[in-house]
């Protein structure tokens, strides 16, 4: 046993970890893996909430006696931290004894020892397009595969400000660097001054400038359209923010509730907290009698008059019956009490009026859902449009370790940015240290967020897409070590998440929604997973969820010593597309059916398109493929298909 082939030696020594907190009430296994026949250099030690590569173990062998020592290093998800070492005596069937001080106290136990062959390379991806791709081509929009090539900032520019906007340093109205004085409302007079000018760009110069230094303050408020937050970098050389005071929650029994009340800055018509308890809809302006999925048009039952340019929310409404929430969800479900009631909006999505002839209305982007025999209107809508918050590293002062829903600290008491209302807005180039929630866009349409990251202490939220967001874009977005690294909910529908990852343990969180449409294009990491009380689940997702080239991770924060392979669950995501998803690490993935049996091989019907299991596919990316199409920029290879 001094080597073995191609795979990983896992060790297992049941009930070694123990939490000097009597209520955890559980002792936990130690893995420790050892690669490739290499006893003599650090192997990975696994603690049960703890998956990274920090930990570490060192082994000696002579068989059958082991000795090893090592440290693991504890976060937020672990309660197990600290030195071992002891030995492991092996018996000819793989089983075992150890003996290990942790933590100063001696434990024995019993331990298993079993060899993992590595997984093979993956099989090589399919020749020529998937199928699905053969049908858009053939069906468009109109078919099952939305058409997500209009997300994004001015459907997929790069974002960024009017160059003839004036500048406002934040040193010009007393906001100095390295000052040690409280800056927030030296920012928040440059934000005025700019919004007095019709627009403008704040100006940070590199170094420190410190927010609730000395008693909690209110994040810095835009409701103005054309005003730019701009640091000098997010990197060490950069713009630094810091907070340093939690926010508190309206009822402390909602601790979520601190949420509404970001730590360093508000966008939205609306200030805070207001927004985040308002409806975006305002008066209704007419109803829709006609109108087909994949349409740049629709019918509206009288001539009446709409403004060209302005962007409107168009939402289909809940009968007496309850028949759109079933038909979103193809019966596969009973969906929750918060999408039953008649006049409920399930069908939301902001529209930009592009001109008029009569009734008929030309939009900007295609419906999502045929106009049935539910109620179906335009109303008005106010929303922000071209802010962005740019080249900036934002940290907050918090010292504890994340505990889901202990009190309003924890839960969303160091939240940094919140969007709400807007349209044709951005944030870019921005690192979140220490967060309980990044940033994310609700009531939005058509914003781009990209090449963000969390560092620091793992905790609630990452990025957050809810309310009626439509045609959003978050591109190469790092939402780190976070519980609900991507948490989208309500009835947003074809937004993008491209090139995003997570850590381990991390969650793909559908926290509730019965959304239309939303693409995750080459997603690494994270799990499939998600919170939500019985008002907003089932479903989590309704028609459209697609999974293209996603690689989940195997840990959920939720139960983060437990592996999960389940990429869905057809109850609540019915209408899934899910084409050349593979396990991050080799691991097959699970979908569930109805019946709650694991789908063998492909399948091919209206609650699932099911192809190329196990395996990634060509086009690597689903939007950019898309993109191309809708510009013309064809291969020759793809005009003979």
């Amino acid at each position: 046993m001094s080597s073995f082939g191609n795979g990983c030696l896992v060790v297992t020594l049941k009930g070694l970890l123990w939490a000097k907190d009597p209520e955890v009430g559980k002792d936990f296994e130690l893995h420790v893996l050892v690669r490739d026949g290499v006893f003599d250099e650090v192997a990975e030690g696994r603690a049960p909430t703890y998956h990274g590569s920090l930990s570490w173990i060192t082994f000696q062998q002579d068989y059958p006696h082991w000795t090893f020592k090592g440290l693991i290093v504890p976060d937020a998800w672990v309660p197990f931290g600290g030195k071992v070492e002891g030995e492991v005596v092996l018996n000819e069937d793989g089983s075992g004894q150890y003996t290990v001080t942790h933590r100063g106290l001696e434990r024995r136990g019993v331990c298993e020892v079993k060899f993992v062959e590595r997984a093979p390379a993956q099989t090589q991806a399919p020749e020529g397009l998937p199928d699905i791709l053969h049908h858009f081509m053939k069906e468009g929009p109109k078919g099952r595969l939305y058409d997500f090539s209009r997300a994004g900032f001015h459907h997929g520019e790069e974002p960024g400000a009017d160059p003839d906007l004036p500048l406002f340093p934040v040193t010009d109205f007393g906001a100095f660097p390295d000052s040690g004085e409280d800056s927030r409302d030296a920012v928040q007079a440059a934000v005025d001054a700019a919004v007095a000018a019709g627009g403008g760009v704040v100006e940070f110069p590199p170094g420190r400038f410190d927010f609730s230094l000395f008693e909690k303050k209110d994040a810095v408020e835009i409701a103005h359209s054309r005003v730019v937050i701009r640091g000098s970098g997010s990197g060490r050389d950069g713009t630094l923010l810091v907070n340093h005071r939690p926010s508190p929650s309206p009822d402390h029994s909602r601790p979520w509730e601190a949420g509404y009340f970001p730590g360093f800055f508000h966008v939205g018509a609306i200030p805070c907290p207001v927004a985040s308890t308002t409806d975006i809809a305002q008066a209704k302006v007419a109803e829709v009698v006609e109108g087909k999925r994949g349409d740049y048009f629709l019918t509206l039952a009288e001539e009446t008059p709409l403004e060209i340019g302005r962007t409107y929310l168009f939402q289909q409404l809940e009968d007496g019956e309850g028949s759109l929430a079933r038909h979103l969800v193809m019966e596969a479900c009973e969906p929750a009490a918060n999408y039953r009631g008649e006049g409920k909006p399930l069908v939301r999505q902001l529209v930009k009026v592009m001109g008029q002839e009569g009734k008929r209305v030309d939009i900007d982007t295609k419906l999502h859902l045929d106009v049935g025999s539910w109620v179906a209107e335009l109303r008005e809508v106010e929303l922000l449009h071209h802010v962005g918050i740019e080249h900036l590293r934002l940290r907050s002062c918090w010292e504890g370790y994340f505990e889901h829903h202990i009190n309003p600290e924890h839960d969303n008491g160091w939240d940094h940015i919140k969007f709400e209302g807007i349209e044709d807005c951005w944030m870019r180039n921005l690192i979140h240290e220490n967060t309980t929630s990044a940033g994310g866009f609700k009531d939005s349409r058509c914003c781009t967020a990209m090449d963000c990251r969390i560092v620091g202490n793992p905790a609630h939220n990452g990025y957050a897409t809810g309310g009626c967001a439509t045609d959003n874009l978050f591109l190469r977005m790092d939402a780190g070590q976070q519980m609900h690294g991507f948490n989208i909910q309500s009835t947003m529908c074809g937004n993008v998440f491209l090139d995003c990852q997570m850590d381990e343990p991390g969650g793909l969180d559908f926290h509730g929604g019965i959304g239309l449409d939303n693409l995750f294009d080459n997603l690494l990491g994270g799990v499939n997973t998600g919170g939500g009380g019985p008002g907003a689940v089932p479903p989590r997702h309704s028609r459209g969820l697609v999974f293209w080239n996603v690689a989940p991770g195997r840990y959920t924060p939720y139960k983060p010593w437990k592996e999960v392979r389940e990429l869905a669950d057809l109850k609540m995501t019915p209408g899934l597309i899910a084409v050349g998803c593979a396990g991050r690490y080799g691991q097959p993935l699970e979908i569930r059916g109805l019946e709650g049996k694991d789908i063998e091989g492909e399948a091919r019907d209206d609650l699932i398109w099911l192809e190329s299991r196990d395996r990634h596919v060509i086009p690597r990316s689903l939007y950019r493929w898309q993109r191309e199409l809708a510009r013309g920029d064809v291969p020759d290879w793809l005009k003979d298909l």
